[in-house]
């Protein structure tokens, strides 16, 4: 089909969508509700994906297909598997409805709340258009103002609750695309060696296994994103652009049933924003893996809550959505698997203590997720996966973590590294961060005082219907939170830093955060009444001020209006960033965000460069988009930084220099870390002019695009 758009949408929809909800119809499952169908449907579709095409990956060469992933091979395949489940779901089902009308009914699709809040997104896509094109952040300095908007109608009644999940989902979707479509190519620094794998799989039609790295043990992440590309027709960057982002968009969407079920609308509601609120939400969506592991994650927490689910398909469903975790992630895997050892290990205590709290809170609640067949399962699963596949890269990875992490506790409070969580603790920071890490810190307090609460209406009030289940890996993560800010080497270098930490475990943990700000705010109701009855408005009003300094909206402004601040957003912040911004900010906008100049210039470089030659550039920062888009991740020793000092010795290696536009025109050369501690340099940066004119001198300038340059 080759009407423009056309094509597009309707694959897009078909592939998403049609073989999740005819596997609910085999599964017999059409008790459930609107929302619970879309995120299964979509997960189901999802994992078909995956598995479709490392079935045809495994088999189709053995029968002398050497591109097993083309176009054609994925169409007739799954058409002809497609087909099956349609007549197998007929056969199985034939009264199967996926939806309940009686909830999409056209009072409640063209109600003027629905069309206004649809809006929204649009703005969001208008404002970083704006951004990008137009140097401009008006939209989206309106967007942030009317989703911080958006909570207070909610606690104030002004929205009718079956409206929630739909502006759950539009928070997320215009938070994370405003973010993503700030730049038309691929952003953040995992992407670009995810990327690269993709596009080995993209342009060869197979996925090689034997391949040795981390990102190629993922099949979520190397053939999922490939089927996409070739069916829909569009480029792999505007793929990832697309479909993660989407599902990333899903997770709070899914998170909002999964506290619906254990407390009321509002809390839910608010457990959601406040998980939207940090800024690792945004900034996680524009890799693959967080996005694909966290919507199957949040899928297993909704089988664990749901209540019309039977066993022997809550046991099926929690396979598939188990397996697909494993192929989405091996860090988010692992730590999973540490939640549920810890709290089927805490189960198996307390259920055999003989205090009366324990049996109240074990009276009528049922174990649905973790049992040790399940466990069992799960992590011979993943520890066969990882050791098997890529030259179990992923499996070395995390020993090497373990053993980083136990060697280096002694160093907890007296060297705190870059990144750890004391290090985060100590560091000095501009005003509108100081005030932001005080509010995160009075959260994390509401949080740990949710926890406690919540374990003590178990034991006697039952104010909500917590499951035991959840209350113990969310205890798990508490725990893990805790160990991440403790001890600095068990976050940050080698390992997943204290944001993405922080960000994994708010699934948890986000809906104790609102219990506990309304437990303490309660405190203060027994004093004056009036104040109890306003406890859900300050509670709203206190994520509101969360979201808008995690966001970087308050540090835009006070920049904006009388600067001495710091906004690293690589979004509202663009305009002011690429023209006037400081060099705190320019450093980590630029490692985040790669101009056309940059792009154009590790593209020049990858394809024409001479395969012996080393390749100097600033940073790591550099290095990944060599990797993505100068395709040069298996040429990665060839690529060394250069010192920021005693680097005339180098003019004498035969070699190219690397210059992106920050270096070039902005006049910033970036020390990473591990630079630093080798040459016991004390900035983070130095300035280009020191090296120029050594380089114009004593090598010849090749490509230059008026932002990047490259020396040879």
């Amino acid at each position: 089909i080759e009407i423009p758009i056309l094509r597009e949408v309707f694959c897009f929809i078909y592939l998403t969508f049609v073989p999740g909800i005819l596997i609910l119809g085999i599964l017999k499952l059409d008790r459930l509700s609107t929302i619970e169908t879309v995120l299964y449907s979509i997960g189901l579709s999802c994992s078909f994906l995956i598995f479709v095409g490392l079935f045809m990956n495994t088999i189709y060469p053995a029968f002398g297909i050497t591109k097993p992933l083309s176009t054609t091979s994925l169409l007739i395949t799954l058409i002809v598997l497609i087909s099956a489940l349609y007549l197998l779901c007929f056969v199985q089902n034939v009264s199967y409805t996926p939806f309940s009308f009686a909830e999409l009914n056209s009072n409640t699709l063209f109600s003027p709340y629905t069309l206004a809040f649809l809006l929204i997104p649009f703005l969001a896509i208008f404002g970083a258009y704006s951004v990008q094109f137009y140097d401009s952040n008006i939209l989206l300095i309106l967007l942030f103002v009317l989703i911080s908007i958006i909570p207070i109608l909610v606690v104030a009644n002004k929205i009718p609750s079956k409206m929630y999940p739909l502006l759950v989902f539009v928070i997320a979707f215009s938070l994370v695309y405003q973010n993503v479509l700030s730049s038309v190519f691929i952003q953040g620094s995992d992407l670009h060696v995810e990327y690269y794998f993709a596009k080995l799989v993209s342009l060869n039609s197979y996925w090689n296994p034997s391949l040795e790295h981390n990102a190629n043990s993922l099949p979520a992440n190397t053939i999922f994103p490939s089927i996409f590309s070739k069916i829909l027709n569009i480029n792999l960057t505007w793929t990832i652009k697309i479909i993660y982002p989407f599902l990333m968009s899903l997770v709070p969407v899914g998170l909002y049933q999964v506290y619906k079920e254990q407390t009321n609308d509002k809390i839910a509601f608010l457990g959601s924003f406040f998980f939207m609120s940090f800024f690792g939400f945004t900034h996680l969506a524009t890799t693959m893996k967080h996005p694909a592991v966290e919507f199957f994650l949040v899928l297993l927490l909704l089988l664990l809550v749901s209540k019309e689910i039977d066993n022997t398909n809550r046991a099926i469903l929690s396979i598939i959505f188990s397996v697909s975790m494993i192929w989405s992630h091996y860090g988010t895997t692992y730590i999973f698997l540490l939640l549920l050892a810890f709290s089927w290990t805490l189960l198996l205590f307390l259920l055999n203590m003989k205090f009366q709290m324990f049996i109240q809170m074990f009276s009528g609640d049922k174990i649905n997720i973790i049992r040790s067949n399940f466990i069992l399962f799960f992590v011979t699963l993943a520890f066969s996966w990882y050791i098997y596949v890529a030259g179990s890269k992923s499996f070395e990875s995390i020993i090497g973590i373990g053993n980083h992490v136990v060697s280096s506790i002694g160093k907890v409070f007296f060297n705190p590294v870059e990144e750890g969580g004391v290090y985060w603790i100590k560091r000095e920071l501009p005003l509108s961060w100081t005030l932001a890490r005080y509010l995160n810190y009075i959260s994390q307090f509401f949080i740990l005082i949710g926890i406690l609460c919540s374990i003590k209406s178990k034991s006697k009030f039952k104010d909500f219907n917590l499951k035991n289940e959840y209350l113990f890996l969310s205890i798990g993560c508490l725990i893990l939170l805790a160990a991440s800010i403790i001890l600095p080497y068990a976050v940050g270098r080698g390992s997943m830093d204290l944001v993405r930490v922080y960000h994994l475990t708010l699934i948890f943990l986000a809906v104790f955060g609102v219990i506990g700000g309304l437990k303490v705010l309660s405190i203060f109701g027994l004093i004056n009444k009036n104040f109890e009855r306003m406890k859900a408005s300050f509670v709203c009003i206190f994520f509101i001020l969360l979201f808008l300094f995690n966001s970087g909206f308050i540090s835009e402004i006070i920049q904006e209006t009388r600067g001495g601040d710091y906004n690293p957003s690589p979004s509202i912040g663009q305009p002011r960033i690429v023209k006037s911004g400081t060099i705190s900010e320019k450093i980590p906008y630029y490692g985040y965000n790669y101009p056309a100049f940059d792009v154009y210039g590790a593209s020049w470089l990858g394809r024409y460069n001479n395969g012996n030659k080393k390749i100097f550039v600033d940073s790591y920062n550099t290095d990944h988009i060599l990797y993505s888009y100068g395709g040069m991740l298996s040429e990665s020793p060839r690529i060394q930084h250069i010192p920021p000092i005693k680097f005339d010795a180098l003019m004498s290696v035969k070699s190219y220099f690397f210059l992106r536009k920050i270096n070039y025109v902005d006049g910033i050369m970036q020390v990473d870390y591990w630079m630093q501690k080798a040459t016991s340099y004390d900035k983070n940066w130095w300035n280009t002019s020191k090296i120029l004119p050594v380089l114009e001198n004593k090598k010849n300038k090749i490509y230059c695009n008026g932002g990047s340059v490259i020396y040879e």
